[in-house]
């Protein structure tokens, strides 16, 4: 057997898991109705596309057990911004448990007393007061403080606790993961920095974690001693001042530590729970709960191994632990009983079966962007969704109808656009030629993938040319399509899929050297001397990483106040401005590019013109999209499309999507 660690079963509480994979929580808000907070049948979708794809236990996003005293609702709106784990949700949730046990799988729901001080910003501003163990401050929205909530209401949202149960009970659900995580309400109990309460919820760690133990007396009270229930927690905070998360794990913690965090489980294992989930991260330190490519494979699992030796009931870690040898060996080793993986399996939720198989090889990687994950929900209410896997969330949407009528197809450009048409067409039974002006395919990942950091990204384009092979996509490499091309080829369709284009600098007499950031990814070049980049964008930013990283003294310029100000999700920016500035990178905003000269560049300021000297200047500015030859052929072709950065530059994400939805139309 491949990988046989991972697929030994094993027992969790009363629970019996075929192996030893779980998916992790993500959030599900947009599987909800927004206004009731009550589960649709996305929910059911979403989850039985997963269980089908092999994992042994699958955990839900976070549900609030209650809304009369914990409110996260946006009066202005009345939209609900955590979903509610009511039984008005009956029919969603219970055929949710349905169709994961009709693949042999389990089912746990996250049940939270909810957000706390870290209530969104847009229900506070609407008029909600935020509640926490103490009088602590918004995270949110500094400046407004939380009310402390009253020892009935604390017991209160305990017998919420017990009435979910009896609902989990009713639908067949396999156990409850209690959500005690990443400075939600139940941590702030549990935490002294969170908690300063004289009654029977405050005090010394045993007196902090009367919360959590009521809430499992209640649920096993109600749904029975046998019934499963869980506790989620973070191995270690990594706050390391008030607001501030820590970037080194050798920084010092105003949080919870690692040796709290296990005399918190020995006590709540002794309490009666039957299992953890960890992980490691609060808000203020948010990447390490929601890990960017910036950070290595398993970074965490130390830090969880060390509360999985204190303990005798299983534990489950997470930590981008989704390469299969790596997930294998942290079982093997006893670091972890169960792989938690959130992002891998909404890149691929046949991920279990593909690695049982032996085929890791047609695994779609995540390249742990969180674009569609967490950006585009929290920031836009968007659907949940993944960049490389826009399937998922669209379950329905998304499923390979044959076609009646096989159509001629071509299509020019053989980035991550044109890939991602040619494959899903080609799929559906058309007859689909790539042509690709390079000579080789993959068009701006083979750059973006250069750096180590961007494995990912390397990993999602060897997947995308193992696609074109199985899919049966005929691949010409080295042509340049042109309209008399087309016009020879007489294609039924058309995808212009060319891309977009950083235009290389001139390098001129007396001046340093000048490349463009595509330019010299690509060479993998060294940089001697001083180097600047010419704008501040992701592109630049992450070039500006690398160069740092390998030695070389390196500036930022841009013309906006803050760099990586869009296209890139909020909790990756945050990660690789802290990286940059721990290299000591120079960050030099509202400075807008005029010229190079002997030296360096002029730039322009709010006092005048201002020399920043280099001996090598990078641009990273100036894309531009290729669409020449769509605006030159649409006109006489019926059947065209155009997609990615051709139409304009933006994300991969974008790129992907738009193809994907044209794939299925053709």
């Amino acid at each position: 057997m491949h990988y046989p660690h991972l697929f030994k079963p094993i027992t969790l509480g009363s629970t019996r898991l075929k192996n030893r994979i779980a998916m992790a929580p993500m959030n599900n808000g947009s599987q909800v109705d927004p206004v009731t907070g009550n589960a649709t049948m996305l929910l059911a979708d979403y989850f039985g596309e997963r269980a089908r794809g092999g994992a042994g236990l699958l955990v839900t996003g976070v549900f609030k057990v209650e809304y009369e005293i914990e409110q996260c609702i946006d009066l202005r709106t009345g939209v609900r911004k955590w979903a509610y784990f009511s039984p008005q949700s009956v029919r969603a949730l219970g055929e949710t448990v349905a169709r994961v046990h009709a693949y042999d799988s389990k089912i746990f729901f996250q049940l939270s007393a909810g957000p706390g001080r870290v209530t969104p910003a847009e229900v506070i501003n609407s008029g909600v007061v935020p509640v926490s163990a103490s009088d602590n401050e918004s995270l949110a929205v500094p400046g407004v403080w939380c009310r402390p909530l009253e020892t009935t209401e604390v017991e209160q949202i305990v017998a919420a606790y017990g009435r979910a149960a009896a609902f989990a009970k009713s639908i067949n659900a396999d156990g409850i993961e209690v959500h005690g995580h990443e400075g939600y309400l139940i941590d702030q109990f549990t935490t002294p920095l969170w908690n300063r309460r004289t009654d029977k919820y405050g005090g010394d760690l045993r007196a902090r974690l009367t919360f959590p133990i009521e809430i499992l007396r209640a649920i096993k009270s109600v749904a029975g001693e046998d019934f499963t229930v869980t506790y989620r927690m973070g191995a270690r905070q990594f706050i390391e001042s008030p607001g501030q998360g820590a970037l080194h794990p050798d920084a010092p913690e105003i949080g919870r530590n690692v040796e709290e965090s296990i005399e918190m489980a020995r006590t709540l294992e002794s309490a009666g729970y039957d299992g953890f989930s960890l992980d490691v991260g609060v808000y203020e330190s948010s990447y390490w709960a929601h890990p960017p490519n910036y950070f290595d494979r398993g970074y965490a699992l130390d830090f969880t191994a060390a509360v999985k030796r204190a303990v005798t009931v299983p534990v489950m870690s997470a930590g981008r632990l989704g390469a299969p040898q790596l997930a294998d060996a942290a079982v093997a080793s006893g670091k972890t009983d169960i792989v938690a993986m959130a992002r891998d399996l909404l890149a691929d939720p046949e991920w279990p079966i593909k690695v049982q198989a032996g085929d890791v090889g047609s695994i779609r990687p995540c390249i742990a962007c969180h674009e569609g994950c967490i950006d585009r929900t929290r920031t836009h209410g968007a659907l949940l969704s993944c960049s490389v896997n826009p399937s998922a969330s669209r379950e329905q949407m998304g499923k390979i109808i044959p076609v009646r009528r096989a159509k001629r197809v071509l299509v020019a450009g053989g980035g991550a656009a044109g890939m991602e048409f040619a494959r899903m067409a080609a799929k559906r039974g058309h007859d689909v030629t790539l042509f690709e002006r390079d000579k080789e395919l993959g068009g701006h990942m083979i750059e973006y993938g250069v750096p180590s950091f961007k494995d990912d990204i390397k990993g999602l384009l060897a997947w995308y040319r193992r696609e074109m092979v199985e899919s049966g996509v005929r691949v010409e490499l080295g042509t340049d399509v042109t309209p008399d091309l087309v016009r020879s080829f007489k294609p039924d369709a058309v995808m212009v899929a060319t891309g977009s284009r950083y235009d290389d600098p001139p390098s001129l007499e007396g001046c340093p050297t000048v490349v463009s950031c595509t330019a010299l990814l690509r060479s993998h070049a060294s940089v001697d001397g001083d180097a600047v980049i010419v704008g501040g964008g992701p592109h630049g930013a992450d070039t500006a990483l690398w160069l740092a990283q390998q030695g070389v003294s390196v500036s930022i310029v841009d013309q906006q106040r803050e760099i990586v100000n869009a296209h890139m999700s909020k909790v990756n920016r945050r990660m690789l401005i802290d990286l940059l500035r721990d290299l000591d990178v120079p960050i030099l905003t509202e400075r807008r590019f005029s010229r190079i000269v002997p030296g360096g560049i002029e730039v322009e300021t709010a006092e005048g013109i201002q020399t920043i000297t280099a001996d090598t200047i990078v641009m990273a500015i100036g894309v531009v999209s290729q669409r020449e030859l769509y605006d030159e052929v649409a006109p006489t072709m019926p059947e065209i499309y155009l997609s990615g950065d051709a139409k304009s530059p933006r994300k991969i994400h974008d790129a992907i999507y738009e193809s994907w939805t044209a794939g299925l139309t053709v």
